[in-house]
C-alpha cells in the first residue's frame, strides 16, 4: 500500500470512529473539494480530523489547522471542531478543541501546558489530569491565547456534551 493511501486509510478509521461517537456524518470526500470542507460534519458543527499511521505520538494543535476549520465553519454558519488522535484511531486517546461552551454541567480547568505556537501534550498525561477532576462530568480545559479562549476535551467528554441525539 501506498504512503497516500495508507493515510486516506487511517485518516477515513479515525473520521468514521469520530462521526459514529458524535451521531455527525463523514463528508463526502473529506474536505477535498473547497465546496466541501471539513472531515465530518453535523447540523451545528464542522469539524476537522488529523492522525498519524502509528499510535504513541503527541497531541498537537496546530494554529494554521484551527484557523481553516474556523474559517471554514464561519462560512457554514456552523461551529468548528478540530479533532486529533495520537495515531491510534480510538476514541479514548481522542481529544477535541473548541470554541463554544455547551449547555450541560461540565467542570472547567485551565490548560497546564505551555503555549507557544501550536498547542501540544501527551495524551495519557492529559488523561491523568482530567481523572484527578472528576469522572462523572465532562471536563473542558481552558485556553487563553491571544486575547481568544478555546477549549479542549477529550473525544468522550465532548460527545457527553455535543453527541447529536
Amino acid at each position: 500500500m501506498g504512503i497516500s493511501k495508507l493515510k486516506k486509510y487511517y485518516s477515513s478509521k479515525q473520521e468514521n470512529m469520530i462521526a459514529n461517537k458524535l451521531g455527525w456524518r463523514v463528508v463526502t470526500g473529506s474536505g477535498a473539494r473547497s465546496t466541501h470542507p471539513g472531515d465530518v460534519e453535523s447540523d451545528e458543527w464542522l469539524g476537522e480530523c488529523k492522525t498519524h499511521e502509528s499510535p504513541g505520538h503527541k497531541i498537537v494543535f496546530y494554529q494554521s489547522v484551527w484557523k481553516k476549520i474556523s474559517d471554514e465553519a464561519s462560512s457554514k454558519y456552523k461551529f468548528p471542531a478540530l479533532f486529533v488522535d495520537d495515531g491510534s484511531q480510538i476514541s479514548s486517546n481522542t481529544w477535541v478543541m473548541f470554541s463554544t461552551l455547551p449547555a450541560v454541567p461540565y467542570i472547567g480547568s485551565n490548560f497546564i501546558y505551555t503555549i507557544k505556537n501550536n498547542i501540544r501534550f501527551d495524551s495519557l498525561d492529559m488523561m491523568k489530569n482530567r481523572k484527578e477532576l472528576d469522572l462523572s462530568t465532562p471536563v473542558i480545559f481552558k485556553i487563553s491565547k491571544d486575547k481568544r479562549t478555546l477549549f479542549i476535551s477529550s473525544l468522550d467528554d465532548f460527545a457527553l456534551m455535543f453527541k447529536v441525539r
